[in-house]
């Protein structure tokens, strides 16, 4: 009884498939070519899935299936091969491939994205050949099996040390005006060291593909430079004077940059050591630029930052920049980054005259809760908070500041009675409304000027206003509205066409404002070249230089055309508004040059 043929019978009964006498002499003859491979592949140990063909006619084929030793038949309603046919994944086989070949399947794969027919074993060994690339890794077992199979003498895969980031060409074949070559890393996991690359002609690192050589992405080194003092550092600083192009690195210029870099290592061995000075001051306390130091606490007049219980040794170390003698604020946004670095649960600091309680609750990166002086203040920027907080002169304004930030949140809490720009998409078209929001008696209203909504729940306008890139529809603000403050669509419908309207007249008033400043400072509209290119502004001179404010809002001095750095706390929403801003202190400058240091005459040049 032959075994397979019952199978295949029983399979056809189940699948309501009558098997002739005559079919069934068929079936056998195609079971006996498949058994022939199915002995190869079980003697090379395979475990690669296949289909071999054991019946075929114009209406349907039947097969045997192979998947990790696991053997059933299944039927295809159209002819799909031949008898004696098999597939391996997308390929199929017109042959039957001996034993050394099907090894070869089973460690180097076959990889193709269309389905193929393999007729030779020469066209096998391309497709094979062509799969080394899919190939994750590579073990010591396919290094030896590869080489073998390109025809050159197998040798044993050695690992050499390399620091991070270094690769070393392991070996190169050629075929077809192409290298092909092994190469090592370090890698996690262990296993992924050695991996597979081709280089064509083309290429730029074509001509530097040699067996030994040693290389990290496009930096490669000459054979004579000693691999052991191949750093991550010095191969980081080579490659960003690189400029992602493909360059050889001859010994002498590695050296060049290993002296710099030696040099570089005793500069931080000094800082190092004048940082160990500061940590032992520090233990005493001293003086500094107009502050208290000390590793406890940092203190200027009535302004200090400390952590309660804890030192300030990595404070000191890792975050602030004592070459550039900052200053008790510069050290306050070190304090900061210190704090959302290091204090990720529970708090106690002083920051300037505020002391806080601070707990966080953070799920992921962008998920982040705050607490502060038992006041919940929901999804809060961390950094920016805490800046805004050392900025607030009292006890009471602070305490006003986490209620807004706990009732309105912490984007509109900023935004009380102020003007608010609103981008909103219509049928496509980006749009823009404008609004205030006021708070009454705990309460949060929306204001056009000609209409008040009451709002319950901000969480859509936090996220609207702060995320202006990801503009809501018009029908998610009438939804908003409507659903949040329980409001008639008439009255939802009149409040934004007045918000339009109010945008439309603040866009208008901020054109006429740059044609009066224009007007009155004399300021002239015309082209100046600025690296090169046609800039079209305008040229306003005051009595310590002439300046050029471009359409937006950039500063340049004439006739160096020198920017000029004018920082602005407040933002303005129109630029016109700016640039007229500009004309008018520029025409001044005289009276601004102490409170904007760029506008010095000692800065003139």
């Amino acid at each position: 009884m032959n075994s397979s043929l019952e199978i295949v019978k029983a399979y056809c009964a189940l699948k309501r498939i009558k098997i002739s006498d005559e079919n069934a002499t068929s079936v056998l003859s195609g079971i006996d070519e498949y058994e022939k491979f199915k002995a190869i592949y079980d003697k090379t140990k395979s475990d690669f899935s296949f289909r071999a063909c054991v019946y075929s006619s114009k209406k349907l084929s039947i097969f045997m299936e192979v998947a990790k030793h696991e053997v059933l038949p299944c039927v295809s309603k159209k002819k799909t091969a031949n008898q004696g046919e098999f597939f391996i994944g997308n390929f199929l086989f017109k042959f039957m491939p001996n034993e050394e070949e099907t090894a070869y399947i089973q460690h180097f794969g076959l990889h193709g994205d269309k389905p193929s027919v393999i007729k030779s074993q020469e066209q096998l060994r391309l497709e094979l050949f062509n799969s080394f690339g899919r190939i994750g890794y590579w073990t010591r077992t396919k290094y030896k099996l590869v080489q073998k199979f390109l025809g050159v003498d197998p040798e044993r895969f050695e690992e050499h040390k390399l620091a991070w980031g270094v690769k070393r060409v392991v070996k190169v074949f050629e075929r077809n005006n192409t290298r092909y070559y092994f190469y090592e890393q370090e890698s996690y996991p262990k296993r992924a060291r050695l991996k597979f690359a081709t280089a064509k002609p083309e290429h730029a690192c074509y001509n530097y593909i040699d067996e030994g050589r040693h290389y990290s992405d496009n930096v490669f080194f000459e054979m004579d430079i000693n691999p052991e003092l191949m750093t991550t550092e010095i191969i980081n600083e080579i490659e960003r004077t690189s400029n992602n192009n493909v360059v050889l690195v001859t010994k002498d210029l590695f050296d060049k940059f290993q002296s710099k870099h030696s040099n570089k290592a005793k500069k931080e061995e000094v800082e190092k050591k004048y940082k160990e000075g500061l940590i032992n001051k520090a233990k005493k306390g001293f003086d500094y630029n107009g502050m208290f130091i000390s590793i406890k606490s940092i203190r200027q007049g009535c302004k200090k930052l400390q952590i309660f219980g804890k030192e300030f040794t990595n404070l000191i170390n890792n975050y602030i920049e004592f070459e550039k003698k900052p200053t008790f604020d510069d050290i306050v946004e070190d304090f900061i980054r210190y704090l959302d670095s290091n204090e990720r649960e529970t708090a106690k600091v002083q920051l300037g005259i505020h002391k806080l309680s601070v707990e966080r609750i953070i799920k992921r990166h962008d998920d982040e809760k705050i607490k502060i002086n038992g006041i919940p203040l929901g999804h809060c920027e961390y950094q920016i908070l805490l800046r805004k907080i050392y900025r607030i002169k009292t006890q009471n304004g602070l305490a006003k500041y986490l209620r807004n930030v706990s009732s309105y949140g912490f984007v509109l809490a900023d935004k009380l009675n102020k003007d608010i720009f609103l981008k909103i998409s219509n049928d496509n078209k980006d749009e823009y409304i404008k609004f205030k929001i006021r708070g009454i008696k705990g309460k949060m209203f929306i204001d056009n000027g000609e209409l008040s909504l009451l709002i319950n729940n901000a969480s859509f306008l936090n996220t609207a206003v702060k995320e202006s890139w990801s503009r809501p529809s018009i029908l998610d603000v009438i939804k908003y509205l409507i659903e949040d403050g329980n409001h008639e669509s008439q009255k939802v419908l009149r409040f934004l066409r007045e918000a339009r309207k109010s945008y439309s007249q603040a866009k208008s008033k901020s054109i006429k404002y740059l044609k009066d400043a224009a007007k009155e400072t004399n300021a002239k509209r015309t082209l100046v070249e600025i690296d090169g290119k046609k800039v079209s502004g305008y040229i306003v001179k005051g009595t310590l230089s002439q300046y050029f404010v471009t359409n937006d809002a950039k500063v340049y001095r004439l006739p160096s055309k020198k920017y000029v750095c004018i920082y602005d706390p407040e933002q303005n929403f129109f630029v016109n508004d700016t640039i007229g801003n500009r004309l008018y202190t520029l025409k001044d400058d005289m009276n601004f040059k102490e409170s904007i240091k760029t506008l010095r005459a000692d800065s003139a040049a």
